[in-house]
């Protein structure tokens, strides 16, 4: 006759706030409290891995704008940093009591916290590295982007700039934002409110009355589109000056320089050549705006957004 041996196990008692507190501090330490470790890793590495990634999204494929694919990672990233306290919290609510395992106990909860909390660092810093936020204090570029107005910032770009891509540079105010019209190289006219880059006029046109009114700008009257390597972009320029005596002032971009102009041709001296080490960056677009029209707009028009 075989003896049957029946060995109790150990349950321990979960509580909901522990868990919701320990995932909204570090993403899938609830899950681990829990008993669900593989759940909380999971959880982890969704919130993580967007923010590791995009950095090197950005460097190997080129686009007029980042600003949709990195609103988008950091939605989603911090959309799963609230999803895990929630599911932890309901896990402990429905399975109030679970079964003592290995891995439930102060020691590895320390051990996956600091690991979390090591990673997330690293990534982080990896992601600032790249990209950063920064609030634009001019009105250089209005119509598109206007004081007050946060921005995303691709700081490091290995393949250089390309004209029409909005810079921001430092002047002898701090930094400034303004569109690359020439590099080096280029001969650039200044002729009245045109200008030409070797030999050629910047195209311009009328905005379309949905390009209009997602401006949001004051000074509608002023509004023209202008079209560099087929990117366009909205400027505002007096058309009046025509009537007045035109000068001209031709040159060549020196070496290591970059012919910059403001969206905004309104201001006294909207042109300025600068020397291509100041240009710190390059502006992919508005992650916020004091004015709902303004959110996500990017350096381009419409027809230019990837």
């Amino acid at each position: 006759m075989h003896k049957k041996i029946i060995r109790s196990q150990k349950t321990i008692e979960r509580n909901p706030s522990a868990a919701f507190f320990l995932s909204l501090a570090f993403t899938g330490a609830g899950e681990m409290y829990c008993g669900k470790w593989p759940s909380g890793f999971i959880l982890f590495l969704l919130r993580t891995i967007p923010l590791a990634v995009l950095p090197a999204y950005m460097q190997i494929n080129p686009r007029p704008s980042y600003l949709y694919i990195t609103t988008f990672m950091l939605l989603f990233s911090f959309v799963i940093s609230l999803i895990s306290p929630f599911k932890a919290m309901m896990m402990s609510i429905n399975k109030k009591t679970i079964i003592r395992k290995k891995y439930n106990g102060p020691a590895w909860y320390i051990a996956y916290i600091l690991l979390n909390l090591g990673i997330s660092i690293i990534t982080l810093a990896i992601f600032f590295t790249f990209i950063s936020f920064r609030q634009i204090r001019s009105e250089n570029t209005s119509p598109l982007i206007s004081a007050g107005d946060i921005v995303i910032i691709k700081k490091y770009n290995p393949t250089g700039f390309v004209k029409g891509d909005v810079l921001l540079f430092q002047g002898e105010n701090g930094a400034m934002p303004a569109r690359l019209i020439a590099l080096n190289g280029n001969a650039v006219t200044i002729r009245g409110q045109d200008l030409l880059v070797n030999g050629h006029p910047l195209k311009r046109d009328a905005l379309s009355e949905n390009e209009m009114s997602g401006l949001d700008a004051a000074y509608t009257e002023y509004l023209v589109s202008e079209e560099i390597d087929n990117r366009r972009y909205a400027v505002m320029i007096d058309t009046t000056r025509r009537k007045q005596p035109v000068k001209s002032d031709s040159f060549i971009v020196g070496e290591g320089q970059y012919f910059m102009a403001c969206d905004n041709r309104l201001m006294e001296n909207p042109y300025a050549t600068i020397a291509g080490s100041a240009a710190e960056s390059r502006i992919e677009g508005v992650l916020f705006s004091p004015k709902l029209k303004r959110l996500f707009i990017t350096t381009f028009l419409k027809n230019n957004r990837p």
